[in-house]
C-alpha cells in the first residue's frame, strides 16, 4: 500500500471516530444543559395527586394531608371505586425521592403502594396480591388549570 494510501485511509477512519464520538457525546452535552428542575417540598407533595396505571384501566386518586395522613383510592373504568386511608406517609426531599405510605391493618387486605417524586410528578407502583400496577400521577390542581385554559381557549374558537 503507498504512503498516499495510508494517509487517505488514516483520514477516513479518523473522520469516523470522530462522528461516532460526536454522536455518542452530544446527548451527554444535552443533559448537562437541561433543565433540572429542584425537588418539591414536603408541603407541596401534601397535597391532591391524579394519574392513570400505564394500561390506562385504573384511574387513581392520592390526597395527602401536610400533617401525615391521607386517602389513596382508586377505579377500575365504572366499577365502585375503592379507597384506603393512609395512616401516615413520609417524603423528605432532603435525603431521597422515595415516598413511602403506612396503612393501618385493621381496613383489611389493603394495597400495598411505593414510588417516586420525580419533579412535578409521582411515579408509583400498587399492588395487592398478585394484583400490580405502575401509575404516574400528577397534582390535581395544576392539571385543573392547565384544562381549565385549554378548555377556555377553545372555546373561543
Amino acid at each position: 500500500m503507498s504512503l498516499e494510501m495510508r494517509r487517505l485511509t488514516t483520514l477516513i477512519v479518523l473522520a469516523m471516530v470522530l462522528a461516532a464520538s460526536a454522536i455518542i457525546f452530544a446527548p451527554l452535552a444535552f443533559c448537562r444543559n437541561a433543565k433540572v428542575g429542584r425537588p418539591l417540598t414536603h408541603q407541596e407533595v401534601a397535597t391532591t395527586w391524579v394519574g392513570l396505571s400505564e394500561d390506562e384501566l385504573y384511574l387513581v386518586r392520592i390526597l395527602l394531608f401536610d400533617k401525615g395522613q391521607g386517602l389513596v383510592g382508586y377505579a377500575f373504568q365504572d366499577d365502585t371505586p375503592i379507597v384506603f386511608r393512609v395512616d401516615s406517609w413520609k417524603y423528605d426531599p432532603n435525603v431521597e425521592s422515595n415516598i413511602q405510605f403506612v396503612f393501618s391493618s385493621r381496613q383489611g387486605s389493603v394495597v400495598k403502594l411505593s414510588g417516586d417524586v420525580v419533579g412535578v410528578r409521582m411515579e408509583l407502583t400498587i399492588s395487592q396480591g398478585d394484583w400490580k400496577r405502575h401509575v404516574t400521577l400528577r397534582r390535581e390542581s395544576d392539571l385543573e388549570r392547565r384544562w381549565r385554559r385549554l378548555l377556555e381557549t377553545m372555546r373561543g374558537l
